[in-house]
């Protein structure tokens, strides 16, 4: 007695091959997303420039260089010294001209005293 095989015709694609491409596109993406990210610089990355338009808004202007020293009108001054001028100046904002090789913790500290004071921070490009 014969038995009649019934033959399906599919019209499937062959997983096999589709997992090896969707291995290599991953593989792809993963070693190339690193390329496009920038390097982890502990750096500042200034792509604009801060102006206060606001006349209600009293400034006091910081220079930071890339030894971590701060100067207020060209003269050097500690953290301490920070605290106390902008305890005095009765600013509301603080403007550091910041150079892009200095160092982010030198303008994360400001940043802290300022906020421990109850005041805002801008950046702007140091001039060259």
């Amino acid at each position: 007695m014969k038995i009649k095989r019934m033959t399906k015709c599919t019209n499937a694609l062959p997983l096999v091959s589709l997992t090896d491409i969707v291995m290599t596109v991953l593989l792809f993406f993963i070693l190339t997303s690193g390329a496009a990210q920038e390097k982890n610089e502990p750096f500042i990355n200034i792509k604009h420039k801060t102006e206060v338009k606001d006349k209600k808004i009293k400034s006091f202007e910081l220079d930071i260089d890339k030894e971590g020293n701060f100067f207020y009108k060209k003269n050097k001054i500690s953290k301490d010294d920070l605290r106390r001028e902008l305890l005095l100046c009765g600013c509301n904002n603080v403007t550091m001209r910041v150079d892009r090789l200095v160092p982010i913790i030198f303008v994360v500290e400001v940043m802290n005293i300022a906020a421990n004071l109850g005041l805002s921070t801008s950046l702007k490009e140091a001039e060259k």
